[in-house]
């Protein structure tokens, strides 16, 4: 890495055209060594990421047991929390797609990659990823590598229709802050509840009901950071009651809402969690 600073840095590029409705945002972060530093929680988005480490590998945390994460890899869409922290510098660059736009790089294979974290030399061939992670290395500045990353990903995008109703049924979702039942949606398109999932899992790489439920949590923490009473939170939401809204939040985030409310923003936090990334499900690091 070219750049390197004992602050963390974290810039946001919009894709370029051939991108546009496949790939919400790129993010470059770079950081330099931070031996020792407090792991980090990733929570469910609703949105597929691709990530290059270009930099030092980072470990994962999960059962009480830590491995380092794959240099190139893919993160689907998840239901629980990841939780990771840095080795020594930072040098990252993070493609995130929109909601739908995943099928467009992954095909059918969308949705085998749920709930997983998958190593790109699974996938895609050792000698072009080791190359593309030279040339992030290699480049002059965070700009040229939102490019490296973009041009990437558009050389190898095999699908350049996005489904219409996948896009509607997750706007649908978000308008309604995930409190929808799949019943409803499918309906509003004229489906019956199976033929309605199987479509929307196969384009998003999610059930409709994971993403709901991961829409609706998002929405909850906002309002827990912002500083809203419970119960209103509660019924914006359309939790149940307060146990259900608890065991949610906490299942989203390994944390229960008393603790959000209480918790110091990270820089992290800061960046990726500013009100207008967290509008529609933006709420990532903890």
């Amino acid at each position: 890495m070219n750049e390197t600073s004992q602050m963390p840095s974290y810039r946001r590029f919009a894709p370029s055209a051939a991108l546009s409705g496949i790939v919400d945002v790129i993010w470059i972060q770079e950081c330099g060594p931070a031996p020792g530093s407090a792991p980090t929680t990733v929570v469910p988005t609703g949105r597929v990421e691709l990530i290059f480490h270009y930099g030092d590998p980072y470990v994962q945390h999960s059962s009480g047991e830590s491995a380092l994460m794959a240099m190139c890899h893919v993160v689907g869409q998840q239901k629980k929390p990841i939780v990771l922290n840095a080795t020594g510098s930072t040098g990252i660059a993070i493609v995130r797609f929109t909601p739908w736009g995943a099928y467009a790089l992954f095909g059918d294979a969308l949705a085998s990659i749920n709930n997983q974290l998958v190593d790109l030399e699974l996938l895609w061939e050792r000698r072009v990823l080791r190359r593309l992670l030279e040339q992030l290395s290699e480049a002059n500045g965070q700009p040229a590598r939102a490019r490296i990353a973009d041009a990437f990903v558009a050389s190898r995008l095999t699908e350049a229709r996005l489904d219409s109703l996948s896009i509607a049924s997750i706007n649908s979702m978000n308008d309604g802050w995930g409190r929808g039942r799949v019943n409803d949606i499918a309906k509003q398109f004229d489906l019956g509840r199976r033929q309605f999932t199987r479509r929307f899992t196969r384009n998003v790489g999610a059930s409709p009901k994971q993403m709901s439920r991961v829409l609706r949590a998002q929405k909850a923490i906002m309002c827990i950071r912002l500083g809203e009473h419970v119960q209103d939170i509660i019924a914006r939401c359309g939790y149940a009651d307060q146990s259900h809204f608890v065991h949610e939040v906490a299942d989203h985030c390994n944390r229960p809402p008393s603790e959000l409310a209480r918790l110091s923003a990270s820089d992290a936090h800061r960046f990726f969690n500013s009100t207008s990334l967290a509008e529609f499900c933006g709420t990532t690091y903890l």
